[in-house]
């Protein structure tokens, strides 16, 4: 692991970096000679045509240690020019620590190796539909501390960023395996493989329990018993349904196009909380095109683009109550003129949310603040140098 960690990250720089479709090198297409390049069609469809807040994997959390990752870029972690470093937040200590720097792209998706987490694997799903964490890539570990150093963990496949109830884990989507690669022995190990029915959403390792969406022949959110195969419940959804989110909690949310508002609706078999209606009124953006963040036990929601293009014309990042019918925003965290809303992520089982922004012009990382939607809270979380 020690050896070879220059070549190996350049390596792992060149297959982050890359396009789709090059053309061939050396050759003149010539007069009436053209090249088709093929964009990359993800099995599993657009993730946004059923989620409403769907997980990127921009951030790989370890719920027990408390800890999260990601990858900045730019001056504005100490840095300069297009360097990136992987960076550690501590939500305890509300520290972040620098742990690697790398040429790589500041948006590939991550998932920590637990634990306790001494390395991430980055993927790059910029091939599928961008922001649902799945498609095809390769993952590459980058490891820290005494035995630093890179290795390819993964072979090229398609993959599919999976929340579960041990933070995110790494789903092959060609046999339903959830892997983990071991650094010390340098291999592979599968966890569970689940059912092969629809898209799994969260598996939760310690109930063996698992739900899919599935879209034929009716749109449902289904929870499977992982070793039996069996269905334990559930849900048909309308075709103007869409689920949304919270760890192992889900919920059905609804556009109201007249009003501009997303409508969510709570059942406890489903959500873990007595049955609720809640209304989120969208302000700035068309509801369609936003991004619901909600904390199920208060009802509290976090309003932000559901992709870059969108966040990058938004000013605000508004807070609502959905519970209440009138003077729904509880805050309104407003962004400086050249930011703009990268992250806005639930730390797994609890009330905190991640919310990281980024210049617009250059992706540069400005800030990391956590927002606890109990106390109403903004932290503003310093970068060391």
């Amino acid at each position: 692991m020690r050896s070879g960690i220059i070549f190996a990250l350049t390596w792992m720089s060149s297959v982050l970096l890359a396009n789709e479709g090059a053309l061939p090198r050396g050759k003149d297409s010539g007069p009436g000679v053209k090249y088709k390049i093929n964009k990359y069609v993800d099995p599993d469809g657009n993730c946004y045509e059923y989620l409403i807040n769907p997980d990127p994997g921009y951030v790989a959390f370890n719920p027990f240690s408390r800890l999260a990752y990601f990858v900045g870029k730019g001056t504005g972690v100490g840095g300069k020019g297009e360097r990136s470093f992987i960076l550690e937040l501590n939500l305890g200590t509300r520290r972040i620590q620098k742990l690697s720097h790398l040429k790589v792209v500041d948006n590939a998706s991550l998932v920590a190796h637990q634990d306790p987490t001494t390395a991430v694997t980055l993927l790059d799903f910029n091939k599928g539909e961008f922001g649902c964490g799945q498609g095809e890539s390769s993952g590459f570990g980058v490891q820290w501390g005494e035995r630093k150093g890179v290795a390819k963990t993964f072979a090229r496949k398609r993959y599919k960023i999976l929340r579960a109830s041990s933070g995110q884990q790494l789903l092959d989507r060609v046999d339903g395996a959830v892997r983990r690669f071991d650094l010390k022995v340098m291999q592979r190990r599968t966890i569970v493989t689940l059912p092969q029915e629809g898209v799994p959403l969260y598996a939760d390792l310690n109930k063996n329990q698992s739900f899919h969406f599935i879209d034929k022949p009716q749109r449902s959110l289904v929870k499977f018993d992982v070793q039996t195969r069996k269905k334990l419940a559930e849900i048909r959804l309308a075709p103007d349904m869409k689920l949304i989110q919270a760890d192992a909690g889900f919920a059905i949310a609804t556009i109201d196009s007249a009003a501009n508002a997303i409508l969510v609706s709570t059942f406890q078999s489903w959500s873990g909380v007595p049955n609720q209606r809640w209304t989120y009124p969208i302000k700035g953006l068309a509801a369609d095109k936003a991004k619901l963040t909600v904390e199920f036990e208060t009802g509290i929601g976090l309003v932000s683009g559901r992709n870059k293009l969108v966040s990058q014309k938004l000013r605000t990042i508004d807070v609502l109550d959905g519970n209440k019918k009138e003077r729904q925003i509880v805050r309104q965290i407003k962004l400086e003129k050249n930011q703009y809303a990268a992250i806005v992520e639930v730390f797994p089982f609890t009330q905190d949310i991640l919310i990281i922004t980024k210049e617009i012009n250059t992706d540069h990382l400005r800030s990391v603040s956590i927002y606890n939607v109990k106390s109403d809270k903004l932290d503003l979380v310093r970068i060391e140098r």
